[in-house]
């Protein structure tokens, strides 16, 4: 009797491993990112802050990136903030955003390594979802106030991004 528990225990616990992994919900940021991707956040030395708005543009005559103008351009974070992008980015469990929301991001973080490479994080708060570099778009509501904290002190000027809630309603 008590191998058949055994069995029984074991396969189910299998079984709901293996679906896990097969669900991309469950896929997690860090998970994702290629090696250049981790090389440029683990070596990260600076972080510039820019208030960006969806959708995108076409247009190349004015600063954008990844295809979303640029605004204006915050501050630089310091090393503790930059610390802590980073923290939020491949230590918390982001999963893989099902938002059928539009992806209009309003910050950019453009982290750099001590070589000048670069990869950014663009970050819809209208949704919470994100971009970082080529990966899918992931859903931060769990660290919505860490990062909302972060682009408040890069964007102290900007009073939309001030008067953003640190919790959606």
């Amino acid at each position: 009797m008590r191998i058949f528990v055994v069995i029984v225990v074991v396969a189910v616990t299998a079984s709901v491993g293996s679906s896990r992994q097969a669900d991309p919900e469950l896929t997690l940021l860090r998970d994702q990112l290629d090696e250049s991707t981790r090389s440029i956040l683990k070596g990260a030395s600076s972080v510039k802050t820019l208030r960006i708005k969806g959708p995108k543009s076409d247009d190349t005559t004015n600063e954008s990136i990844r295809g979303y103008p640029i605004f204006a351009t915050g501050s630089k974070l310091d090393d503790t903030d930059v610390r802590e992008l980073v923290n939020i980015l491949v230590g918390d469990a982001l999963p893989v955003s099902g938002s059928r929301c539009p992806f209009a991001p309003a910050v950019a973080f453009q982290i750099a390594d001590t070589e000048g490479k670069s990869v950014d994080a663009l970050f819809c708060f209208a949704c919470d979802v994100m971009e970082l570099g080529s990966s899918a778009r992931h859903n931060f509501r769990s660290v919505r106030g860490r990062v909302l904290k972060l682009a408040k002190k890069g964007l102290p000027d900007d009073l939309s991004i001030q008067e953003l809630p640190s919790q959606k309603r």
